[in-house]
């Protein structure tokens, strides 16, 4: 039998939180240029800074060092993390708390700078999260699959993710092998950025629960399109749709104004679709 004080170690263990990284929704030009990108991508088969190949992260084996411009001129201030094609423009700060997360999540390309006479120069770094998890826990996860042509599976992320935290296991960072633009970080992670006050990193909570909520009832679904009935939760809750199958096992007909349980989830395509409705009976 298990010891009592493991069991309450187990039920009083939080579970791990993952969040999505995204970039500022408002994006002015950044005062940063690469001066001799042609020159560096030379040879290398991409006239742009780009991963050796789909199953290949990192950089590859370039003949010089990039150089940067960093300008007032050419726009804002380079924030401490830049989207530059499939890498990271990254501050020296920056890369001083990724090294502290972890050593085997990141790489970094060095890079040569130029600034405006009388700034006070900063070192930048190309960086690559190489990290590539196949950690999404489908069974509590919303999301639509598709297969490739070479048998790979690709998930569209734009509903709720849930990730096993023992495939996750001790990174911090990485980018999911069935989205690999989309990058994934745990609570870690985001409190360093936080606590350093570092710029250029939203973080958005990729999974959403099911929901149970109290509505009313403002159309029903129709023989024709829209085939889809809508309730109004209580409060501030976004619309949520339902077809006739969710009336299953419902006790006579609904009328538009009852007030009902509903019970669903976020759909793939962002909507709140009822799997289940409840009359609600007055006391």
């Amino acid at each position: 039998m298990e010891p009592r004080h493991a069991r309450a170690k187990s039920l009083g263990s939080k579970e791990r939180k993952f969040y999505e990284l995204l970039y500022p929704l408002v994006e002015y030009s950044s005062g940063r240029k690469f001066l001799n990108e042609e020159e560096v991508c030379s040879g290398s088969g991409s006239p742009i800074l780009s991963v050796p190949s789909r199953f290949q992260r990192g950089f590859r084996n370039y003949a010089i060092r990039p150089r940067f411009r960093i300008s007032k001129r050419l726009g804002r201030k380079p924030y401490d993390v830049e989207l530059y094609t499939d890498y990271w423009l990254v501050s020296d700060r920056a890369k001083q708390l990724f090294d502290r997360i972890s050593t085997t999540d990141f790489t970094y390309l060095a890079v040569d700078t130029e600034f405006d006479s009388g700034c006070e120069p900063t070192t930048y770094w190309l960086c690559d999260i190489v990290t590539v998890l196949d950690a999404l826990d489908e069974s509590r996860s919303v999301v639509e699959s598709w297969i490739l042509r070479d048998g790979s599976k690709m998930h569209h992320t734009r509903s709720s993710l849930a990730f096993d935290e023992k495939l996750v296991g001790p990174h911090s960072i990485f980018r999911m092998k069935t989205s690999t633009p989309t990058l994934i970080c745990d609570e870690r992670f985001k409190a360093g950025f936080k606590q350093c006050q570092l710029t250029g990193l939203r973080f958005r909570d990729p999974f959403e629960p099911p929901f149970d909520k109290v509505g009313t009832v403002t159309a029903l679904p129709q023989a024709h399109p829209p085939r889809f009935g809508t309730i109004k939760p209580e409060g501030r809750g976004k619309e949520v749709l339902f077809q006739e199958k969710a009336l299953d096992g419902l006790d006579g007909l609904l009328d538009v104004g009852e007030t009902v349980r509903v019970i669903g989830r976020r759909s793939v395509y962002g909507c709140y679709i009822a799997t289940r409705l409840e009359r609600c009976r007055l006391s």
